[in-house]
């Protein structure tokens, strides 16, 4: 044999090598890797993690995953030189008794004996008896692949005794961004009102339908601007199924969040609840325009503060400003035809011209966009 053609045998040997290493190393990570899922996946079993705790527990399997995977590329590439490669070969055959370490390091300095010569003449007989399989160490890669098939009965093991629970939850942390739900003794259903508006000093109907085991408690968590946090137990399942439960609080100053809670269920979602001050004039103005043989200046008059003194003939330009933007917003004489009064800044302001010709009240008539209605009247004397 050549040193040439051994060399390169020394090369494939060393890739050979690298490979049976980085198989070992695999399968140390791989157990490591599926100790960790299992763990994680059993948190999130017990305590329900909220999207940003999966994220975070996917990310820890993943870093995992990103510490072994640059080990195994160094492993697989290693590069080494013939004579490291050569020695390696001879710790583990003790056989070739140096013969195969001499060979390589004759074979790399120029000829300058006769016993050189004769040594690489002879060549290395013994390597051809060699089969570097034996490298292997079968009863290290055994257990190696005992450890792996134990961490993989031993993720797959709770599923034997809880079901799709355990699958769920190792699909919860693996893909933290799946809408995919945990398996609960209950689940919250439904929320109403969820987010809303109210006026202040109106009741607050909550109610939720909740589904689960028998004795599964419900609970109203309440954050008021204006007091203190407090939970309220809304009740339990009397028995397995769907129950509905309901709780008023009976007058709402401020504004105030709120959620429900369900046996282990997650919590629904924070709802608000904005509080509006009850529907008010701001202004009522009526612009009182005589006709024009009276030869009187026009006139405006604040209808809240007072009675109006209009001459007959006259033609009233109502003025309507509340504390809510408005819907619409009308004004009558006496119980005549309603005319509409118009907006120009989103329904803070609305005007209207109207003909006063007899009577003693203008009926002013608005409502808002929540659907809260204001009446108020214009008293005037001809």
């Amino acid at each position: 044999m050549s040193p040439g053609m051994l060399q390169s045998q020394l090369g494939q040997a060393s890739r050979k090598i690298n490979v049976w290493q980085a198989e070992l190393r695999g399968a140390f990570w791989m157990a490591i890797l599926l100790v960790v899922l299992w763990i994680l996946s059993l948190s999130d079993l017990l305590l329900h993690y909220p999207r940003p705790g999966r994220v975070v527990a996917w990310a820890l399997f993943l870093t995992g995953i990103g510490a072994a995977l640059p080990q195994l590329w160094i492993i697989v590439n290693r590069r080494r030189s013939v004579f490291a490669t050569a020695a390696l070969i001879e710790n583990a055959f003790p056989q070739l008794d140096n013969h195969l370490i001499n060979y390589v390091q004759f074979s790399a300095q120029p000829v300058d004996s006769a016993l050189q010569a004769a040594y690489l003449q002879r060549g290395v007989p013994e390597w051809n008896g060699i089969n570097l399989r034996e490298m292997r160490q079968w009863r290290v890669y055994l257990r190696a692949y005992l450890v792996c098939l134990a961490t993989i009965l031993f993720v797959i093991a709770p599923y034997f005794w809880i079901g799709d629970a355990w699958t769920r939850a190792v699909r919860r942390v693996l893909n933290p961004f799946s809408n995919v739900q945990p398996v609960t003794l209950a689940s919250l259903v439904s929320v109403q009102p969820g987010n809303t508006t109210l006026v202040q000093g109106e009741a607050l109907n909550i109610a939720c339908v909740v589904r689960g085991q028998k004795g599964q408690k419900v609970f109203l968590d309440l954050w008021p601007t204006d007091d203190k946090n407090s939970t309220v137990i809304m009740g339990e399942l009397p028995e397995t199924g769907r129950q509905e439960f309901t709780h008023r609080l009976p007058k709402v100053s401020a504004k105030l969040a709120y959620r429900i809670r369900a046996g282990d269920a997650p919590p629904s979602a924070r709802y608000q609840v904005e509080v509006n001050a009850p529907l008010a004039f701001s202004a009522i103005a009526l612009r009182v325009s005589p006709p024009a043989y009276t030869g009187l200046p026009t006139n405006e008059v604040d209808a809240l503060a007072g009675t109006a003194a209009v001459p007959v003939g006259s033609r009233g330009e109502v003025r309507v400003k509340c504390n809510h933007p408005l819907a619409s917003a009308t004004a009558a004489v006496e119980s005549g035809t309603p005319e509409t009064l118009a907006s120009k800044d989103q329904g803070f302001q609305w005007v209207g011209s109207i003909p006063v010709s007899s009577g003693q009240v203008i009926r002013v008539a608005v409502t808002d966009r929540g659907g809260a209605t204001l009446k108020n009247e214009i008293k005037f004397q001809l």
